[in-house]
């Protein structure tokens, strides 16, 4: 059956609840992968997706896939804070706020991982914020082209172009399908909670 949001205004927040308890551990993967294992983002990301479903409850009512929505909601969410950690690591932008070091995945996270998985995360956020999306949502999660190039606000064969380049990127790195280190569909058999999945099942 489809999240469908119920209409009754006294039902809303129960309606909220439900939602959150039934969206947020895959929502909190997806962030987790694109923020690279650091558990603050992907708890910002996910504080982030369900504010904006505050704001915009009532403009869903006929909407038959929240799954979906809140999932390029995420996608969204982290592609703003990549992109604002992005500026701040500009280096006259660090000149006049001082030296920020990289976050590391979370320690709860590194201790899940072995060293290929730890490898294939820090591949991932390697690179580029649009390109890293690009290619978490169309390589690993199966979403529709139209819905990444929505999410990152740009045309359809652009979107593709960057999925490509990210793609080729990680080729570059060593990890390529058949390759010995190519990233498994999940870093874990059953990821458990606060563990990044490299494959997050779209909607």
């Amino acid at each position: 059956m489809a999240d469908r949001p119920a209409t009754s205004a006294a039902s809303r927040g129960t309606t909220i609840a439900a939602l959150y308890e039934r969206h947020k551990d895959r929502l909190f993967q997806v962030a987790l992968r694109v923020g690279g294992g650091r558990r603050s983002f992907a708890e910002d990301v996910v504080h982030d997706v369900f504010v904006s479903l505050l704001k915009r409850y009532d403009d869903l009512a006929d909407t038959d896939d929240l799954g979906g929505w809140l999932y390029r909601v995420a996608m969204n969410a982290a592609l703003t804070r990549l992109r604002r950690e992005a500026v701040r690591a500009n280096p006259m932008v660090r000149f006049f706020l001082g030296d920020l070091q990289p976050e590391l995945p979370s320690p709860d996270v590194r201790a899940r991982l072995d060293e290929g998985k730890r490898e294939a995360l820090a591949a991932l956020a390697a690179l580029p914020p649009r390109e890293r999306v690009a290619f978490c949502m169309v390589q690993l999660d199966e979403a529709p082209l139209a819905h990444v190039a929505s999410v990152l606000g740009c045309s359809v064969s652009y979107a593709c172009k960057l999925a490509k380049r990210a793609e080729a990127a990680l080729v570059r790195a060593g990890y390529q399908a058949g390759a010995r280190r190519a990233p498994p569909p999940e870093l874990v058999d059953e990821p458990p909670l606060h563990t990044p999945s490299l494959g997050v099942r779209y909607g």
